[in-house]
C-alpha cells in the first residue's frame, strides 16, 4: 500500500491500484479492473461541512430512487447513494464526505455484470482515507 493524495486528504491504494490526477480529479484503478474510482475536492469557505450541506449535493446529483445513507469512512464523514443505471448499464456510488471544511465528491461506477468484484477492495482503501490539517479549519 502507499498514500496517494492532495490537498486536504489522501488514501491509502493497495498494492495493484494506481492513481494519478486528471486535471482536478483523482482517478483510481486497477490495471485490467472493472471500474473507476474517482475523488474530486473542495473547501468550504466559511465554517465546517455540515450532513445539509452533503445531503444538498446528494439530491442535487442523484436520482430519486438512489439508496442513500449516512457513512464514515477514516477521518471522513458524510453520505453515501447507490443506485443502477440500466440505460449506461452500470451501477454507480457516490459518497458525499466531509472533515472540517474539506469536502471530497467520490464516485465508483462499474459495469452491472460486474458489479461487486471490487467492492472489497475499493472499501478497504476508502477506510483508509485521512484529512491533512485541522479538522475544523
Amino acid at each position: 500500500m502507499y498514500r496517494f493524495g492532495r490537498g486536504r486528504w489522501s488514501i491509502a491504494l493497495l498494492d495493484d491500484w494506481v492513481g494519478e490526477f486528471e486535471g482536478g480529479t483523482a482517478c483510481i484503478s486497477r490495471p485490467g479492473g472493472n471500474g473507476v474510482l474517482l475523488i474530486s475536492s473542495a473547501d468550504k469557505d466559511e465554517g465546517p461541512v455540515e450532513p445539509g450541506d452533503l445531503r444538498a449535493l446528494a439530491r442535487g446529483e442523484c436520482p430519486q430512487h438512489a439508496d442513500v445513507g449516512d457513512c464514515e469512512l477514516g477521518a471522513f464523514r458524510g453520505i453515501h447513494a447507490m443506485y443502477a443505471d440500466d440505460g449506461q448499464g452500470a451501477r454507480w456510488h457516490r459518497w458525499y464526505l466531509g472533515y472540517g471544511s474539506a469536502v471530497l465528491l467520490v464516485t465508483y461506477m462499474v459495469p452491472l455484470e460486474l458489479e461487486g468484484a471490487e467492492d472489497e477492495a475499493v472499501m478497504a482503501m476508502l477506510r483508509s482515507l485521512r484529512g491533512r490539517g485541522d479538522a475544523w479549519k
